[in-house]
């Protein structure tokens, strides 16, 4: 059941509608301003056909009626991921990682949102206790039909299972690919860049599932982190890697297209 809600947020002035899980319902938080579009992609927003579409007042920025699409099309989305794929084995060996205490676990709703992954984390509502959709959301790429049907659903329309899929299945590359021209699927793009550690070069048209990173509060109480456990690190680090390699090709064979899993500490951990 959705459940709409209107949530002020007054600590910070973001643009987007956030989707939280909480419990086995989804709940809209729409911002209270939006004068700063601080994680919305805008250089690859098409303005010309998102006013075409009534998602622009003024070729300039985004509306509401955007950020409500976006929200009806998260939906649909989810649906499908879920249906798709079964985080329950990615999860578990994930949990047997010691680092997996640095990890947040993704059930716990964010009060504040204050950076990008904390925005992508409390959008995203895929059934993993670690992952969540790291992808923008184009709504305006949508052919004219099937943003009608994208409408239809934003205001209350239920599909058919099969046709819920064929819509998803049928838009999503598009939709959630970075660059607006997806003629070169392998272009890359930064989504992570940490001073001094590695660049996330991830495929613009790829799926990205990120792991949210709890960072601790005092690092010189722990260990982990030290010089003198440095070998022990490269250790977890091969068998995350290991892992990561095998679930991605997993759920890229489920999903019929490219998907990466990333996430921040270890961006943060190869540059030592």
């Amino acid at each position: 059941m959705l459940l709409v809600l209107a949530i002020l947020i007054s600590s910070l002035i973001i643009i987007g509608g956030i989707l939280m899980l909480q419990g086995n319902k989804r709940s809209s938080m729409v911002p209270e301003k939006r004068e700063k579009n601080i994680f919305i992609a805008m250089k690859e927003v098409d303005l010309d056909k998102a006013y075409q579409f009534g998602l622009s007042d003024d070729k300039k920025n985004i509306n509401d009626e955007y950020l409500e699409m976006q929200n009806a099309y998260r939906t649909v989305l989810f649906d499908y991921l879920n249906s798709q794929i079964d985080f329950t084995d990615f999860d578990k060996e994930i949990s047997n990682l010691e680092v997996s205490k640095y990890f947040r676990l993704l059930q716990k709703p964010l009060t504040e949102v204050d950076n990008c992954e904390d925005y992508f984390s409390t959008l995203s509502h895929l059934k993993s206790n670690y992952l969540y959709l790291r992808n923008h959301i184009f709504v305006e790429r949508l052919s004219k039909d099937d943003f009608q049907i994208l409408k239809d659903i934003k205001n209350g329309k239920v599909l058919k299972h099969q046709e819920q899929e064929e819509f998803v299945k049928r838009t999503f590359l598009q939709v959630l690919s970075y660059y607006k021209d997806i003629k070169n699927p392998k272009a890359v793009v930064q989504y992570r860049q940490y001073s001094g550690a590695i660049k996330s070069n991830i495929e613009q048209s790829a799926i990205l599932f990120s792991i949210e990173y709890r960072e601790p509060s005092d690092y010189s109480d722990i260990a982990y982190f030290s010089d003198d456990e440095s070998e022990k690190r490269q250790k977890e680090l091969l068998k995350y890697d290991e892992l990561v390699l095998k679930y991605e090709n997993e759920f890229t064979e489920k999903l019929g297209v490219q998907v990466r899993i990333e996430n921040s500490l270890y961006s943060s951990i190869r540059k030592t």
